[in-house]
């Protein structure tokens, strides 16, 4: 019986700690302050902190009615809200943003909902072309829409 020997062309081994540029793109940071407005306990705590691990300062509500009273409490500049668009209470994200931008006209918005964009535009929840993340959502798609919208300029 002979022994066969085959041979292969070898591969360097990468770091597997190391990310690749495109990956560290995906990971985009921050220092901004960002209202969270999620009513489940589960996703606005995993969000919260893995926008803190990014760097962000986040204020968390459960509803719009404490977000509201969030933005009347907190004293420095909040950045950005980042809503749910249904939420209990009878405030929707829309509702929550309008009432903000109120006093606080420059505000960026991103909104998020389980329903796609298509769905809610059409039942006239948002107007089309907001900034929106449908969920389940990956953490790097929502680090970049962020700094996407509040790297942009000023709205009118």
């Amino acid at each position: 019986m002979r022994s066969a020997v085959i041979c292969l062309p070898s591969a360097a081994l990468s770091d597997p700690y190391q990310l690749e540029p495109s990956q560290a793109l995906e990971m985009l940071t921050g220092s901004e302050t960002i209202l969270l407005a999620e009513d489940d306990d589960g996703v606005r705590d995993l969000i919260s902190r893995l926008l803190q691990i990014q760097g962000y300062r986040v204020l968390e509500a459960q509803d719009g009615w404490e977000a509201l009273q969030l933005v009347a409490q907190y004293s420095e500049t909040i950045d950005l809200l980042l809503t749910d668009v249904v939420m209990p209470g009878g405030m929707s994200g829309k509702g929550l943003a309008d009432k903000i931008s109120q006093n606080k006209p420059h505000l960026k918005v991103v909104y998020m909902s389980g329903y796609s964009d298509e769905e809610i535009v059409h039942h006239g929840v948002l107007n089309p072309g907001v900034a929106f993340l449908q969920k389940p959502f990956q953490f790097s798609d929502l680090t970049r829409k962020l700094r996407q919208v509040l790297d942009a300029p000023p709205s009118r």
